[in-house]
């Protein structure tokens, strides 16, 4: 899994950088949702995009976004609050008798603990142009419009077409997809040759097991720190007052230094040359072509460190 990434977010970036058009509608949609419903989780880089892009609203949006930021806080610290009563309920019971299910209450509980500690880090932090996704989180994708690129907003954890919210619970790990499972899962191979996006990556995080057994995150950085494309696979669910764009990013075993630093997967990264072959699937409808453009992937290199 890749539980969190850290991505090009400037959009102004992203457009120079690959030759994309910007869908300022879809972005302006975005923020008129986010403006009647509170509830969105955007990247500081969509933030300052919009902001620029739409000065007459300037103020208004600004307002709403500090409000945004201040109820995610709160949510998120309540959250913080909840999982360290969890974690101390767990280790008082485990210094009385230790069992397997106590063991990995524990374990759960203090990763929760670090997870959210580290996204309340990143919303006090100025919009750069890299920042850290979570699931849930909106983030710039590249997609295909008739041969055409186009950047637009998606949610990080696929939530497929014709679906509810319940789904994102029952199951919340649709953010990554198994490459050996694209011909295989109901709502993956749906979407395997007919909506292909992109998501340019710097770094992953993943929780890894200590030898002490308990958990940490490491940081994986590409060592020559180049951009890292990553295929996706996104849908568009119109059920509820809203439409929404999601996205989850496709995985493969892991290289042998991140197998060694404790993790099964790696993002899969693809040649720079196969970006519009891979993007482009009109009147496609078979996969053979995309199989072979994830098999001859990019070749990456990752060095770790525990993540600050």
């Amino acid at each position: 899994m890749c539980y969190s990434a850290m991505i090009e977010s400037s959009v102004r970036e992203l457009s120079l950088r690959y030759q994309a058009r910007v869908d300022l509608s879809a972005f302006e949609g975005l923020y008129e949702e986010q403006e009647k419903t509170n509830k969105l989780k955007l990247l500081k880089g969509l933030e300052s995009f919009v902001l620029s892009e739409v000065p007459d609203r300037r103020a208004i949006v600004q307002g709403r976004l500090e409000s945004l930021m201040a109820r995610q806080k709160a949510k998120l610290l309540a959250d913080l609050a909840s999982q360290e009563e969890r974690l101390a309920r767990a280790s008082s019971q485990l210094a009385e008798k230790e069992t397997k299910s106590l063991i990995n209450e524990a374990r759960i509980a203090k990763n929760k603990v670090n997870q959210i500690r580290e996204r309340i880090d990143e919303l006090g932090r100025q919009a750069p142009e890299t920042e850290r996704i979570f699931p849930g989180v909106f983030a710039p994708l590249i997609v295909s419009h008739e041969g055409k690129r186009w950047i637009r907003p998606f949610r990080y954890q696929l939530r497929p077409s014709g679906e509810t919210e319940i789904f994102d619970r029952k199951f919340n790990g649709t953010y990554n997809v198994r490459r050996d499972r694209l011909h295989e899962v109901r709502w993956w191979k749906n979407l395997y040759g007919k909506n292909h996006g992109l998501l340019v990556m710097r770094r992953f995080y993943e929780h890894v097991e200590t030898p002490d057994g308990d958990s940490m995150i490491l940081e994986f950085r590409e060592e020559l720190e180049k951009d890292l494309l990553v295929p996706c696979l996104y849908d568009r669910n119109e059920v509820g007052p809203f439409p929404l764009d999601s996205f989850g990013l496709i995985t493969d075993d892991p290289n042998p230094e991140v197998l060694a630093a404790g993790h099964d997967r790696t993002p899969l990264v693809i040649h720079p040359e196969s970006i519009d072959e891979w993007l482009d699937t009109r009147g496609s409808g078979k996969t053979e072509k995309y199989d072979r453009i994830l098999c001859r992937k990019f070749p990456t290199l990752f060095s770790h460190r525990p993540s600050r």
